[in-house]
């Protein structure tokens, strides 16, 4: 297989073309790796934004099958922990969908989960006529349907998938509005939330105030949940998800000179400040451009937060942080015309073609740690 160039994955007419990967491979089973090699996948949240993150996925994707000889490696084979937030959730139970046709194995490849990623973005962002009326009276609760929304994840994700059942733990932060405070789902400690869907966890999480209702679920006590968009708390969940993994794979016991942990964390496109007065410019309410600069904030926060502990408390580990500057397409998380769509995507061609030393390096640790696993 050859490496990823910029052709082979342009949108033609607001879809991904995929070639077709139907050859007959012998696939192995997910299996759970050594607790000293710790391996860790964080998308943040933005909306449709989460283009950009999954297009870089396709690409380390295809590096990591090259450089291993193994073209049935996807991206759940690659990470012990997949956490993500708002549209970085719905992405990561996109990864960890398991294939009914072979246990034990996730259904999509980097490339599919993006071409479903366009298909549920674009049909939960559209407004009904019913909507439209309503939000022209003022009277709409939410700028679009939840009920689109649900609609569009029970196609993509699945009706009958549970939370349990994806093939890898997963760190999936919400917003719980009755106690103020995070709820963190987690498919290998679902015992609470057994009876859930990953498609519910993946509308509480994408549920942002304003777009979409609140999300009303129960728990296996029957005890009623309020939830919204887990952004709320945490855009960039990697300082939730490093937390949650080494709490539960690595014991106090095993030595910090041992520890092999790679945290890679993705952005979906961060506001420089040339575009920061481009779009102060073009927008008549400012109120979108400081809560994305509020995000940004918090994201910061986290950022430093993790250079700080990998730098004392994991001396043979590695944290990688990538986040492109936004250019030519919109800081705007509910932008689905085609124009957007395509900048979002090569958004993601550009960084790609960018930092492909850096990206083929990350490639070859995941490679040299899924051997030790």
């Amino acid at each position: 297989m050859t490496a990823t160039n910029r052709t082979s994955l342009r949108l033609k007419h607001g879809r991904l073309s995929i070639s077709d990967h139907s050859a007959s491979i012998r696939f192995p089973s997910v299996q759970t790796r050594s607790p000293k090699a710790l391996r860790i996948l964080s998308i943040d949240g933005g909306g449709i934004k989460g283009i950009v993150p999954a297009t870089i996925l396709v690409y380390l994707e295809e590096r990591i099958q090259q450089f291993s000889g193994r073209v049935d490696v996807r991206i759940a084979d690659c990470f012990d922990w997949i956490a993500g937030s708002s549209t970085g959730g719905i992405l990561a139970c996109f990864y960890l969908l398991p294939d009914p046709e072979r246990p034990g194995r996730p259904k999509l490849s980097a490339k599919e989960a993006l071409e479903r990623y366009l298909q549920q973005g674009e049909g939960a962002f559209q407004r009904t006529y019913l909507q439209q009326v309503r939000n022209q009276l003022g009277i709409a609760e939410e700028e679009y349907s939840h009920r689109m929304l649900e609609r569009q994840l029970k196609r993509t994700i699945g009706k009958d998938v549970r939370l349990s059942d994806l093939v890898r733990p997963c760190v999936i932060p919400a917003y719980n509005c009755h106690k103020d405070e995070p709820l963190f789902f987690n498919s290998k400690t679902a015992d609470r939330f057994d009876s859930l869907k990953a498609w519910q966890v993946a509308k509480a999480t994408a549920s942002a105030p304003g777009f979409f209702r609140a999300t009303r679920l129960k728990d296996a006590n029957g005890q009623s949940l309020v939830l919204q968009d887990g952004s709320l708390w945490t855009t960039d969940p990697a300082l939730c998800a490093y937390w949650e993994a080494r709490k539960a794979t690595c014991p106090s016991e095993i030595a910090k000179s041992n520890r092999q942990t790679l945290l890679l964390s993705l952005g979906t496109g961060k506001m420089s400040r040339r575009y920061l007065v481009k779009e102060l410019r073009r927008q008549k309410q400012r109120g979108s451009v400081a809560f994305n600069k509020m995000m940004a904030k918090q994201s910061c926060t986290a950022q430093q937060r993790l250079r700080e502990i990998f730098s004392r408390y994991e001396p043979d580990g590695s944290y990688h942080r990538l986040d492109p500057a936004l250019t030519d397409a919109t800081s705007a998380m509910d932008n689905v015309s085609s124009e957007n769509l395509q900048a979002l995507h090569e958004l993601g061609l550009a960084y790609v073609e960018e930092e492909k030393e850096r990206l083929d390096a990350i490639a070859k640790q995941l490679v040299a740690l899924y051997e030790i696993g």
